[in-house]
């Protein structure tokens, strides 16, 4: 089953978020159950792939990465 995303002007005449959340959260469902890497399932269905990452993350909820603090490996020894 294709999941070729409507043109962009489609998109935006989808009208509200709902719309267009309830559209993305099923095009998240078929990639789920296809199996194929992530990269694969845009490639086969005409999605852009930083599209594709970053609506994934906001329909999960998922949070940006905070910044991540560097540690020499003597000051871990140390706390051992």
């Amino acid at each position: 089953m294709s999941v070729t995303p409507p043109p962009t002007k489609e998109i935006a005449d989808m009208g509200s978020s709902e719309k267009k959340t309830k559209y993305w959260s099923k095009v998240m469902t078929r990639y789920e159950a296809s199996g194929l890497l992530a990269s694969e399932f845009c490639r086969r269905h005409r999605l852009s792939p930083p599209s594709f990452y970053r609506l994934r993350r906001i329909l999960r909820g998922d949070r940006p990465a905070e910044r991540l603090e560097l540690v020499a490996v003597a000051e871990l020894l140390e706390i051992y």
